[in-house]
C-alpha cells in the first residue's frame, strides 16, 4: 500500500519499460558473463523479432514493411551492443579515469604500486593457518604449518594462478624439512617436490585458470626444524583477506603473532594463541610466528647488568 491508500497496478511480467540492467549500471557478480548480460536485455530482442513477424507472415504495404525492418534490425543490433561492447567500453573507461586520478593524486614513486594493487584479479577470501609445536630435544621444536585458503578471482576474465610453496632446510642432523602435502581445487597429477640450495619446493607447475567469480581451495602441510627460542615467517603472492591463524604449543612456550601490515590495531586475539586480522594482507606482507621458552626470557629480563 502506498501513502494514498491504493495499490498499484502492475504488469504481470515485471517493470514497464523493462529495467536494462547492463546499461545502466555495471554488472554485478551474477551477471558477468556475455551471455548473462544478453538476457538481461530480452526486450530489445523481443522487439525486434516481433517487427519482422509481420513481414513475414503478412503482404504488407512497402512503406510499413520497410519501417517494421528498420525498427527491428535497429532493436536487434542495440540488444547486441548494449550486451557486449558497452559493458567492455564502460569497464575500459573506469579503468582509465581511475588511473588518471591515481597518476594526478600521488607522486611518482606510489603510482606504480597502487596501479599495481588495482590490478590485482585474485584474492583469499579466507585463510586458516595452525603452527603446532612439538618437541625434539633440549633445543629443538618441530615445527608443524597446515594452511588452508579459499582464492577467488574477483575480476571480470578468466584468471591465471601458479600453485607454489617453498620451505627452508636447517640442516639439523635430528630431522630435515619436508612438504607433506600440497593440493588444490581440481589437481590431477601427483606434486613433485625438488631440493634446491637451503630450500624443498615444489616442482614447476603449470598455471591453472580460474573463471570470473569462481573460487577454489588450496591446501599445504609442511615441517620445518627450528630451535627451541626461533621464528616462522610466511608470505603468500595473492591478498589475504582476514587471515586467522592459531597456535598449537606445549608447556613453558610463549607465543606472539604478528601481521605485517600499517593497522596494528586490526590484529585481534579471539582466543588462547589465536589470531585474527580484521583486514586484509596484500601480496608480499608476512605472517610472522614467534616463540620462546618463558623460563629462557625470565633469566633474561632479571639478570645483572
Amino acid at each position: 500500500m502506498n501513502e494514498r491508500g491504493y495499490t498499484p497496478l502492475r504488469p504481470w511480467f515485471g517493470h514497464w519499460p523493462p529495467e536494462i540492467r547492463g546499461i545502466d549500471k555495471m554488472d554485478d557478480e551474477n551477471t558477468t558473463k556475455w551471455w548473462q548480460r544478453l538476457l538481461n536485455l530480452w526486450w530489445l530482442l523481443t522487439v525486434g523479432v516481433v517487427c519482422f513477424l509481420p513481414i513475414v507472415f503478412f503482404r504488407l504495404q512497402t512503406g510499413v514493411e520497410v519501417l517494421l525492418s528498420t525498427l527491428g534490425s535497429t532493436a536487434i543490433v542495440v540488444w547486441l551492443l548494449a550486451g557486449t561492447v558497452d559493458w567492455w567500453l564502460k569497464n575500459a573507461i573506469l579503468k582509465d579515469v581511475f588511473k588518471a586520478a591515481v597518476g594526478y593524486l600521488l607522486p611518482p614513486e606510489l603510482k606504480p604500486e597502487m596501479e599495481w594493487v588495482y590490478n590485482q584479479d585474485i584474492i583469499a577470501t579466507k585463510h586458516r593457518q595452525t603452527c603446532r609445536l612439538s618437541p625434539l630435544g633440549d633445543d629443538l621444536v618441530v615445527m608443524r604449518i597446515t594452511i588452508n585458503r579459499t582464492l577467488q578471482n574477483i575480476s571480470q576474465h578468466t584468471a591465471k594462478m601458479k600453485p607454489l610453496l617453498s620451505i627452508d632446510e636447517w640442516f639439523h642432523p635430528e630431522k630435515e624439512s619436508g612438504i607433506i602435502e600440497f593440493g588444490w581445487t581440481g589437481k590431477k597429477d601427483d606434486v613433485k617436490f625438488k631440493k634446491e640450495g637451503c630450500s624443498v619446493g615444489v616442482e614447476d607447475i603449470q598455471e591453472i585458470e580460474i573463471a570470473p567469480r569462481v573460487s577454489i581451495d588450496t591446501w599445504m602441510t609442511y615441517e620445518e626444524i627450528k630451535h627451541i627460542n626461533d621464528e616462522h615467517t610466511i608470505t603468500f603472492t595473492h591478498s589475504t583477506s582476514s587471515p586467522f591463524v592459531e597456535v598449537e604449543a606445549f608447556e613453558g612456550i610463549e607465543i606472539s603473532v604478528g601481521y605485517a601490515m600499517h593497522k596494528q590495531q586490526l590484529l585481534k586475539k579471539v582466543g588462547e594463541n589465536r589470531y585474527e586480522l580484521a583486514g586484509t594482507l596484500l601480496p608480499g606482507q608476512q605472517i610472522n610466528v614467534r616463540w620462546y621458552k618463558i623460563e629462557d626470557s625470565v633469566k633474561w629480563i632479571n639478570q645483572e647488568e
